[in-house]
């Protein structure tokens, strides 16, 4: 159990893949160093799915956003994780609940994962815990995330889990000078016997 009474137990999540010793576990200061790190190592690899900000500052910036990630967690608006590389001491990809609505019980899911480790699975088994958190631990009902359409393997492991594309949003997303289009994709929680194919989606 990660999260008890309001307080997150622990910063390791779970062993995402015990023989290649990758973790998931909660961004915290511990992690600044190697965040920056992740960030710095795959920048143009990594800036297709991030804002811009988080590669035009030090190290300082960076450990501040942190900090500042982990202020909104203790006011439950914002869970980030890290996929922890144990043996190499590394981050090699991040999972984040961002905008968590608690009223309305939805949260924006966004993600991403150093080009070197693409192809393995490792950023699927990540967002599928996250999601089974969300829904089990956080009790949300709806996770959402966009996608760029010519982000191919983006859009096959939200379908790979289950998400839906709800829609095309036009000029949604503002990258260096041009507005770009976004899919919007969603989840529900399964709740036992609320449809059909809920043996399909992720369980509470």
């Amino acid at each position: 159990i990660l999260y008890r009474d309001g307080v997150y137990r622990s910063s390791l999540v779970s062993s995402l893949d015990e023989e290649a010793a990758i973790e998931l576990h909660l961004l915290t200061d511990a992690f600044s160093f190697e965040f920056y790190d992740y960030l710095r190592e795959d920048e143009e690899h990594l800036r297709v799915g991030m804002h811009d900000s988080f590669f035009a500052e030090d190290y300082a910036s960076i450990r501040a956003k942190v900090s500042i990630s982990e202020f909104y967690r203790a006011y439950g608006r914002t869970l980030s994780f890290v996929l922890w590389h144990e043996g190499e001491q590394k981050v090699i990809g991040m999972v984040t609940l961002n905008d968590i609505d608690y009223s309305s019980k939805n949260a924006l899911l966004s993600y991403s994962i150093a080009s070197h480790w693409e192809g393995r699975e490792l950023m699927t088994k990540g967002v599928e815990r996250v999601c089974e958190l969300a829904f089990s631990e956080l009790e949300l009902h709806r996770l959402y995330a966009f996608v760029a359409p010519d982000n191919t393997r983006s859009v096959a492991l939200l379908e790979r889990l289950k998400f839906e594309r709800e829609g095309l949003l036009k000029s949604h997303v503002h990258m260096g000078s041009c507005f770009l289009d976004t899919y919007c994709y969603g989840l529900l929680c399964a709740e036992e016997g609320s449809s059909e194919d809920s043996e399909d989606r992720l369980p509470r």
